[in-house]
This record gives C-alpha cells, structure tokens and sequence, in this order.
C-alpha cells in the first residue's frame, strides 16, 4: 500500500468483507506489527475508515527485545483513514469571486501558477458589465434617430452588428494577448471609453450618426479608377468603375 505497509487478502466474500487477511506494518522504525486475521470488514464511521478484523493475533517486535510480544483477538481495528490520500480541491480561476481575485491570497496557487491568467480574469469581470451599455449606445446612436433618405435602414443595421461585433471580437483578443502582454488591455479599456464617451456626446446632443454609405462608395470607386488609370491596366474595369460611380452619385440624388 505504501513504504513499509503490505496487505494480503485469500478471498474477498463481499464489497467489504475479506477472509484471510495479513497485515505487516514495519513503518514504525521502533515497533513492527504484523497482523493475521481470518475475517475483516471495512466500516465507515464519522471519524474515518476502519478495516475491523475478527479471530486472529497481533505480533509486535522491537529491535532491542529478542522475543516478539504475540496478542491473540476476537476483534481487532486498523486505522485505514490516513492510507487515503486527502481529497484536495482546486477552485478555478472562474470560480473565484471578485473580492478573491482582487486582493488574492499571497498564496494562491493560480497566482503562482498563472499570474498573467488571473490578471485576465479580473479584469474581464470588471469589462463585462460595460459591454451592454456600448452594445447599446452603439445601437442608439445609429438607430435611435429619424435618419434622411440618403441612408437606408439596411445599412444602419448593418453598421451596428459590424461595431458591435468588431468591438466584441477585439475584446476576446485583447483579452488573449494581455496575458503575457498587459498593455493590450490599457487598448481594451480605451476602446470601451471612446465608444460610450463619443456615443454619449451624440445622444446627449440629439445628433444623429450619418453613414452616407453612397459617398464611401463613391470615394472607394474613385481611388480604385484612379489606380487602375494610373497603371493603364484593366481597361474594360476602368470603364465599368466610371459607369458604377455615375450610377451611385444619380441613386443617391
């Protein structure tokens, strides 16, 4: 079972109860036990686990007598609770609290172990509230206004998936790069402030957020002619470039 201890059993009868049980114990460097027993149970109790045996003897020798000291018995009990390893429980990182993570233990195993992790996870539970309210000042500023006919609802709502998911997505990153890099963090936490900051001045001032959509086209069409005229390559995109511009600039008047 370990240094020092042997068991032997001849026949298990049930799930806890033995026959022919031998028991040599020299872990006691100043009294060796051996023990033989013809029946034996295992009985858990309150206090622990014991391996209770019926009609045998106990033989204890010491170095320093020359004859062993030999106790015959009717019942005799073996402590079986220290052979058990203690159960050890490990709280994750997830599990903590938040008082846990920011005045942490001097020793904690996860601070130890990982303290670019537990830096991270603290600092999630901070920004994780702060995300619905910029889901939602992202949301009012680009929705919650009438908007001209030049900007299509469409394009609104395709705005506000793209800011929400591209915020979202660069916390997860930031997130993983901040731990072995705790700067990307001061980014995360500046990214968060500029849109409930910029968001708030717009909806503090009833100030609608414009997406002339037509107009980045347009833009985007003309940087693309402009090159491909430049190069003198792709004729025939060149012309079809100009006429998807015009288009463009007549859709929107």
């Amino acid at each position: 079972v370990e240094q020092g201890l042997i068991f032997h059993i001849r026949d298990r009868v049930s799930e806890n109860q033995f026959r022919g049980i031998f028991i040599d114990d020299s872990r006691n460097r100043a009294e060796r036990a051996t023990i033989v027993a013809e029946y034996g149970q295992i009985v858990q109790r309150p206090e622990g686990t014991f391996l209770v045996m019926r009609d045998g003897n106990v033989e204890r020798r010491r170095p320093k007598e020359r004859d062993p000291t030999i106790v015959v018995f009717k019942q005799y009990t073996f402590d079986l609770s220290r052979l058990a390893p203690a159960p050890q429980v490990l709280i994750g990182l997830r599990e903590k609290y938040v008082w846990e993570l920011l005045f942490p233990e001097p020793d904690d195993t996860a601070l130890k172990n990982s303290p670019g992790q537990f830096r991270v996870e603290l600092h999630d539970r901070i920004i994780a509230p702060l995300y619905p309210l910029a889901f939602g000042v992202i949301a009012f500023t680009v929705l919650g206004f009438p908007h001209t006919t030049r900007q299509g609802r469409a394009v609104s709502l395709v705005v506000v998936i793209a800011a929400v998911a591209a915020l979202r997505l660069g916390g997860f990153m930031a997130m993983v790069v901040a731990v072995s890099y705790p700067a990307a963090l001061v980014a995360l936490y500046a990214a968060i402030a500029a849109t409930l900051g910029f968001g708030g001045y717009l909806i503090w001032r009833g100030q609608a957020l414009e997406l002339d959509f037509g107009a980045v086209v347009r833009v985007a069409l003309a940087r693309l002619e402009h090159f491909v005229a430049g190069y003198r390559i792709l004729l025939p995109l060149h012309g079809m470039l100009r006429r998807l511009g015009s288009s463009t600039a007549s859709g929107d008047r």
